[in-house]
C-alpha cells in the first residue's frame, strides 16, 4: 500500500511536497504578534509554530544549505504580517537582508562585530509594542560584544511580548555552545532540526573515527523516519506529523533552489503549537 493510500485510510491529511507562504499562512487557526509560522503538519493539516510570549527563543538548526535562512525568512514574514516589529542580524549573505527598508523592520545589522551601543540604539528605535530579533548564522555572534544583551533577551529579560529571539545556525556549532547567549537558547529547548539524519551521521562518523568514543551511546537524531523522508513529531504522546516549508516570498513566488528547505523537520518540546 502506498503512503498516500495509507494516510487516506487513516484519516490523515496528506503533506504537500511544496507549499507557498500564502498557502501555509492560510492554515493558521490562531494568531498573535509573537507566534511565528515555521512549519505545517498534524493529523489535520495546520500551521505550526512557537509562542515566543511563553518561551522567548526558537532555534532553527541544521547543516549548511538545508533551508535554515528560508525557514527564518518564513518566520519573519509571519511576524511582520501579525504586526510585530523585527530586528534582523545577518552577518553573512542571507535572504533576510532583502527585508531592509520593509515596514516593521527596524534595522538589518550585517556586522557581527557591531558595537553594543549601536545595537541598543536599534532596539530603542523599535516603535511596535511587540518585537522579535531574528539572527541568521547565529554562531557568529557567540562571544561578540552584543552577546550579553542577546542572552538577556533569550532569558525573557525584556518581558513578555518584547524581545523574543529566533536564531538560525549550524547545528554542530550551536550544539557545542554551553555558554554565551546560545547556551541560554539551548536551555530553553525550543526549536527545530533540519536534515537530522545528516547531522546524526556526522556525529556517528566522528564517534567511529575516535576509538575512545566507540560504543558510547547511540547516534544523535531520530531513529526512524516515516516514508518519504518525513520526520514525525518526536514529542512524547503525540501523533502529529510535521513538514518544513518551501515558502516562496510573501507574494508566493517560488524560492530559488539554493533556498529550498528539506522535506523533513523534527521539532523539540513545546514547539508544535497550532497557529
Amino acid at each position: 500500500m502506498s503512503w498516500s493510500s495509507w494516510t487516506r485510510l487513516a484519516g490523515l491529511d496528506q503533506l504537500p511536497d511544496r507549499i507557498s507562504y500564502p498557502g501555509a499562512a492560510a492554515l493558521r487557526t490562531a494568531d498573535g504578534p509573537m507566534r511565528p509560522l515555521v512549519a505545517i503538519g498534524g493529523d489535520t493539516l495546520t500551521a505550526l509554530g512557537p509562542d515566543l510570549a511563553d518561551v522567548p527563543t526558537f532555534a532553527i538548526a541544521g547543516p549548511p544549505r538545508t533551508g535554515r535562512s528560508t525557514a527564518l525568512l518564513v518566520a519573519a514574514h509571519s511576524l511582520l504580517d501579525s504586526g510585530a516589529g523585527v530586528v534582523v542580524l545577518a552577518p553573512r549573505r542571507s535572504p533576510l537582508r532583502e527585508l531592509e527598508g520593509s515596514p516593521g523592520v527596524a534595522a538589518v545589522v550585517t556586522d557581527a562585530e557591531t558595537a553594543l551601543d549601536t545595537f541598543r540604539q536599534v532596539l530603542g528605535n523599535v516603535p511596535e509594542e511587540n518585537a522579535v530579533i531574528l539572527v541568521d548564522d547565529a554562531e557568529l555572534f557567540m562571544g561578540s560584544e552584543i552577546d550579553p544583551d542577546l542572552a538577556l533577551l533569550a532569558r525573557g529579560g525584556a518581558g513578555n511580548g518584547w524581545g523574543g529571539v529566533v536564531v538560525a545556525g549550524n547545528a554542530e556549532s550551536m550544539s557545542l555552545s554551553p555558554a554565551w547567549f546560545m547556551g541560554q537558547v539551548k536551555r530553553n529547548r525550543t526549536g527545530m532540526l533540519l536534515s537530522p539524519q545528516s547531522h546524526g551521521r556526522r556525529r556517528r562518523d566522528r564517534r567511529q573515527a575516535d576509538p575512545r568514543r566507540r560504543g558510547s551511546g547511540s547516534p544523535a537524531g531520530p531513529r526512524s523516519a516515516a516514508p518519504g523522508g518525513r520526520i514525525p513529531d518526536i514529542r512524547p504522546g503525540t501523533r502529529g506529523r510535521q513538514h518544513s516549508l518551501s515558502p516562496g516570498d510573501a507574494e508566493g513566488r517560488p524560492v530559488p533552489r539554493r533556498c529550498r528547505p528539506p522535506f523533513g523537520v523534527a521539532c523539540r518540546a513545546g514547539v508544535s503549537e497550532r497557529l
